[in-house]
């Protein structure tokens, strides 16, 4: 939802992402810099120091916009990286729901249900991109920018509003399963045109074979009749 969005940070945060490059700063470094960061927010948000977390979330959001276009950038880019990448946002996001619970602003069943469907929809992804064979499946309403973005509005909005990271929750609770669903769909969808261009590209063989045996069969006939035409 937030793609676009996303696109424009990275040519805000470009020169940033050259300096920090330029130092022999590795990606993945900058990528465990923000689950650490990450954790500070999650214990700040545990004490009752709600703007400070919100900040330190923030910030490592940062950090991860910034590990990929620093790989990009100096040519740094791993399947590896990848991965970690991956996992580290699932911990990440794992903190700020924990650290929500554990600060009492949010139930936890509200708690288990979040983590629940924020995973999820990156499974589904992983899967459908793996197994499934799909070059991208990252259609849907919830990905990690806006994840992130309810969370941080959520933890500043504790200030006025001490119910702000349920309505969070529970709004990423809702979009999760949604943005399931339509990574299934796509998923769905992309095994069903392969498997109709299967059987088109069988049909049209068998049908040039056909037409080939009839052409064949035509011209047999015709020799034949030439063959008992009389002189």
């Amino acid at each position: 939802m937030l793609g676009k969005l996303r696109k424009i940070s990275r040519k805000i945060f470009y020169p940033l992402a050259k300096l920090v490059g330029s130092f022999g700063i590795k990606p993945n470094l900058i990528t465990l810099s923000g689950l650490l960061v990450t954790s500070v927010g999650g214990l700040f948000l545990v004490f009752k120091l709600p703007l400070i977390a919100a900040f330190c979330f923030l910030a490592s959001g940062l950090l991860d916009l910034l590990d990929g276009l620093v790989a990009r950038m100096y040519g740094k880019k791993t399947k590896f990286g990848g991965t970690l990448d991956a996992v580290v946002d699932r911990y990440e996001e794992f903190i700020m729901v924990i650290a929500s619970a554990i600060g009492k602003y949010i139930s936890w069943p509200i708690a288990t249900f979040a983590v629940f469907s924020m995973i999820a929809p990156s499974y589904v992804r992983a899967r459908a991109e793996s197994t499934g064979g799909m070059k991208k499946c990252d259609v849907g309403f919830l990905e990690r920018p806006e994840k992130l973005l309810f969370i941080v509005l959520a933890t500043v909005g504790l200030v006025f509003y001490s119910k702000a990271l349920d309505v969070a929750f529970l709004l990423i609770i809702v979009l999760g399963q949604i943005t399931v669903v339509q990574r299934l769909t796509a998923a769905f969808n992309f095994e069903k045109s392969k498997v109709n261009k299967v059987v088109r590209k069988v049909l049209r063989r068998n049908k040039t074979e056909v037409d080939g045996k009839s052409n064949l069969r035509m011209t047999l006939n015709k020799k034949q009749l030439s063959d008992f035409t009389p002189e």
